[in-house]
């Protein structure tokens, strides 16, 4: 189908109510055969359920996402983080410990095995990369913390000291500084060591002794690809994994495939493109989005946005003409790559946390107490 037309079919399909469940339900195990659509590695659709507690995904799990037919959701990350109020708190992690403002260790593994026992794998956001990035604080279970002093777990030597000004990344396209030195100030793991590659595959099968299915890695690009291996083959099981390495201009060396022998990679290039041809009404410019020289379909992981990028200008449910749900719907539907949708809340700043303390709630084929629910 030619893709003006294609884009004259998904107007009535969204005026006609059908919800992105529906559409996933029904796509979810497909290259096109007909009328089907299924994720290259046949792990179905993901949900990302950002900032949802473990007991309301748990919920979430029995009553809609097993029913309608998702593969996966990717929870936000489970550790002890740092204490504040703001989202990306929960990027910081503190310690191992099963602790964070979405629940503890049992709340955690009960939401594991709700989902597993409902046809859905859990895939947990995971930061191998970095420690918190403030002075010194608290975390959710109640250890406190210095940059670079972590009781019981990391101090000084364990971390790189790259020497540039503040420790920090100024040269992007530079392989070493974006590798070795800190990102927004977040305490760098050596993750070449010994010890740090050790208490990562500790904590890595703790969870998959809970029954995790995979891990995203967050930061991916900020780790050299080997110590991503080096780390996953001492695993007690082989996990599903997909990784954040955001390419966008195609000049950083970084943007090569090489990330893809550990699993698949996100294809920012794909969400950029998105946002491009939807706010335009230029659908056509998507005509070659398989010969377009990014990542084979088979290692690809696509979105429409993600947590990140809702919060910077891309589509999002704020965007006009319902072009968001018009672009979940193409994504959905058009293969390539594995799709990941977005399920998170509204916000009237990018800092914001969730609402409702952190229990996702939905209503029908919507969201519910500022919970948007887009995966329904």
């Amino acid at each position: 189908m030619h893709l003006d037309s294609y884009y004259q079919f998904l107007i009535p399909l969204v005026l006609a109510g059908s919800s992105t469940a529906r559409l996933s339900a029904r796509h979810h195990n497909a290259t096109f055969h007909g009328d089907k659509r299924t994720t290259p590695t046949n792990k179905g659709v993901t949900i990302q359920m950002f900032q949802w507690s473990w007991d309301s995904i748990a919920a979430e799990c029995r009553n809609f996402i097993g029913p309608a037919g998702y593969g996966l959701v990717e929870v936000s990350p489970p550790s002890e983080h740092y204490q504040h109020d703001a989202w990306w708190a929960h990027y910081q992690p503190v310690s191992y410990v099963l602790t964070s403002k979405h629940g503890n260790r049992q709340q955690f593994a009960n939401m594991v095995k709700a989902c597993n026992d409902a046809g859905v794998g859990v895939m947990v956001d995971m930061i191998w990369n970095h420690m918190a990035g403030q002075d010194s604080g608290v975390g959710t279970a109640g250890k406190t913390f210095s940059h670079y002093d972590y009781p019981g777990i990391y101090n000084y030597q364990d971390f790189h000291h790259c020497g540039t000004a503040g420790d920090d990344i100024h040269n992007w396209d530079n392989r070493w500084e974006t590798q070795t030195c800190e990102l927004a100030n977040l305490a760098d793991l050596d993750t070449a060591s010994e010890k740090v590659r050790n208490t990562l595959v500790n904590y890595s099968n703790d969870l998959l002794s809970l029954g995790v299915t995979g891990f995203r890695i967050d930061a991916a690009k900020h780790m050299p690809i080997g110590d991503i291996q080096a780390i996953v083959s001492r695993l007690s099981r082989k996990p599903f994994l997909t990784q954040e390495v955001v390419c966008e201009n195609g000049a950083n060396e970084l943007c090569s495939g090489e990330y893809t022998g550990a699993g698949e990679v996100q294809e920012f290039r794909y969400q950029s493109a998105m946002r491009e041809a939807f706010t335009s009404g230029n659908l056509a410019s998507l005509s070659n989005i398989n010969n377009r020289g990014w990542l084979a379909s088979e290692s690809a992981n696509v979105f429409v946005v993600n947590h990140d990028r809702e919060r910077g200008g891309n589509l999002n449910y704020k965007s006009p003409n319902n072009i968001y749900t018009l672009a979940m719907v193409y994504s959905l539907s058009y293969p390539y790559g594995s799709p990941t949708i977005l399920s998170s809340y509204e916000f009237s700043n990018n800092d914001a946390g969730a609402p409702n303390g952190g229990y996702g709630e939905c209503s029908g084929e919507g969201g519910s107490k500022g919970w948007l629910c887009q995966h329904r």
